[in-house]
């Protein structure tokens, strides 16, 4: 039924076209979606670095630094120069071989080196809780070897 002021029709949508359906809104699901990714790779990314770092060569905590000199041929004495736990130590004529212990932590400096006060070979060695941290080997009357790192 018509009104006089209305073509005939009018309101319903001619037979071969359907009526418009609500618009979707992609962006928003879309963008929530993004994020939802986002956190989770931020996620992922934090705990693998905090898994990386408690598998490094030290751990938290107290440590076991022993600093050795030894050498072979004519050396029989060093001058030593090394980071103890109250900071640098000089120790002139000192026997060789040589051993010191100290406790440390985490990031903490740690350094040993000898002058070799005769002939032949002088090593330098820095072991942290029984593991080799660091060596270095000099040659020759006066030669200077150096071990640093870092916890």
């Amino acid at each position: 039924m018509t009104t006089p002021h209305q073509p005939a029709g009018w309101g319903t949508p001619p037979p071969s076209q359907k009526p418009d359906a609500p618009k979707s809104r992609p962006f928003k699901a879309g963008f929530l979606g993004c994020f939802g990714v986002l956190a989770a790779i931020i996620i992922i990314i934090v705990a693998v670095a905090v898994l990386a770092s408690s598998g490094s060569k030290t751990t938290a905590g107290t440590h076991t630094v022993v600093y050795d000199v030894t050498g072979t041929g004519a050396t029989h004495s060093a001058d030593l120069t090394l980071e103890g736990e109250d900071g640098t130590v000089q120790q002139n004529d000192q026997p060789v071989p040589w051993t010191y212990t100290r406790k440390a932590s985490s990031g903490d400096f740690l350094y040993v080196s000898a002058q070799n006060k005769g002939s032949g070979d002088i090593t330098c060695t820095i072991t942290v809780d029984g593991a080799q941290l660091k060596t270095s080997t000099s040659s020759g009357e006066f030669a200077i070897c150096q071990a640093d790192g870092s916890l």
